[in-house]
């Protein structure tokens, strides 16, 4: 009786352990499957909203959400999924699509003005400085909103668009998306698990 209580007991803690070790994978997957999907779905929004384009800056912008896992040990799986649109600024990450969730108004800085490129294919930013020169002249469209114009003798060039304020609508909505994919990760989990 004491032999095969002790090989049961044997054998119900490999089957224990076994048990513990495919469920902790199947967490690993779950979270896995359901970061990407949530990140693919983030990714899709953010395409829509800004345009899909295949190469260049619009692509850039959904391929700007990224995702990151972490594994701190038995059942200690978890995931972040956040955006890389942006920039450092004064020791902080100043994230471009935060506007875009919330809706926000931008305005220039004491006094001045926003500059709105009329130019195709600029990639990369650049503060403008307009010195007093002949050929440019500064034309008022209404209260807020003015264009800067080359003219030549021939002809008037429209270089940008100046504003003091641009009122940025919201367009992104990732809760949907993040409620949908935490209603999933259990089932995803059973799945991998089974």
């Amino acid at each position: 009786m004491t032999a095969f209580r002790l090989a049961l007991r044997g054998q119900l803690r490999a089957t224990i352990k076994r048990d513990l070790d495919s469920l902790d994978r199947a967490i690993g997957k779950g979270v896995d499957q359901t970061s990407r999907s949530l990140q693919l779905s983030a990714r899709d929004q953010v395409n829509r909203a800004f345009g899909r384009g295949g190469r260049g800056r619009r692509r850039r912008v959904g391929n700007a959400i990224r995702r990151r896992r972490f594994d701190d040990g038995r059942f200690e799986k978890a995931a972040i999924v956040y955006s890389r649109f942006g920039r450092k600024e004064g020791g902080t990450f100043v994230d471009y699509l935060v506007p875009h969730t919330r809706g926000a108004t931008i305005r220039a800085k004491s006094g001045r003005w926003l500059f709105l490129s009329r130019e195709r294919g600029r990639s990369r930013r650049r503060r403008l400085v307009v010195r007093f020169a002949k050929n440019l002249a500064f034309v008022n469209v209404k209260p807020g909103v003015a264009l800067l114009v080359r003219r030549t003798r021939t002809r008037s060039t429209i270089l940008g668009v100046l504003f003091r304020k641009v009122r940025i609508k919201k367009k992104l909505d990732f809760r949907r998306d993040v409620d949908r994919e935490r209603n999933r990760l259990a089932e995803r989990v059973v799945e991998a698990w089974t």
